[in-house]
């Protein structure tokens, strides 16, 4: 498996007593590739786990003043356990649980300033399960259209500090909060898949909440009979 990723992000609150004129901005491209392996081991019950490595390049400008370079090395373990049960019309129950473990190592630098930044560590583990119900109808060529919802308990076991803006630690919370989805999509009959889901993570936690949109588009590759 192999994965690409890029970010960009700029603060809106202004640091004006370190000097800053502008909220800090970060933005970085990364890699990360391993094996990803699935294995249905019992009627309905599936296995599928993931293994991977990569590094990232980033740039930061914590003032509006200048810009710092600096690089990371990350690695991460994910492990799924799904289960599927359909009543042999449009309707199935998917239970899942899945464990997380990411950790990513910032090298240290000296910043435009000459001042040095020491390195810094990000450690991740998570464990969430829940349902996903889902509702199918079959397309006459083939194929179906599909409509689906999720609801999933998460506990963050390890959770994640950060170095801020402000230069203090934020994070660090454990408690249980849940996430939610909905995705519409359809399956075509080459294999095709085109889909669109809508996340709202932070439920009933008063200090968090994320809402996220995606695309998805897969096509199979063939590579001969």
């Amino acid at each position: 498996m192999l994965q690409y990723d890029w970010m960009d992000e700029e603060a809106r609150e202004v640091f004006v007593e370190a000097g800053a004129v502008a909220g800090a901005v970060v933005s970085g491209e990364g890699w990360m590739a391993g094996p990803y392996l699935v294995w249905r081991f019992a009627d309905g019950i599936t296995f599928d786990g993931l293994a991977l490595y990569g590094t990232s390049a980033n740039t930061v400008n914590p003032l509006g003043l200048y810009e710092d370079d600096f690089d990371t090395d990350r690695w991460m373990l994910r492990a799924n356990l799904t289960g599927e049960y359909s009543d042999g019309g449009p309707w199935t129950l998917r239970p899942q649980a899945t464990l997380t473990h990411f950790e990513e190592s910032q090298d240290a630098y000296t910043d435009a300033l000459g001042i040095a930044i020491p390195g810094q560590s990000i450690t991740l583990g998570r464990f969430a399960a829940g349902p996903e119900v889902i509702w199918r109808r079959p397309r006459p060529n083939g194929g179906h259209f599909e409509l689906s919802t999720r609801m999933r308990a998460v506990w963050d076991y390890h959770p994640a500090e950060l170095l801020g803006e402000a230069g203090l630690l934020t994070g660090g919370e454990s408690d249980l909060r849940a996430d939610g989805r909905f995705g519409a999509g359809a399956v075509f009959a080459n294999g095709a898949m085109l889909g669109l889901e809508v996340s709202l993570a932070g439920i009933g936690d008063g200090d968090f909440e994320a809402s996220s949109a995606r695309i998805n588009f897969r096509v199979p590759l063939s590579l001969g009979r």
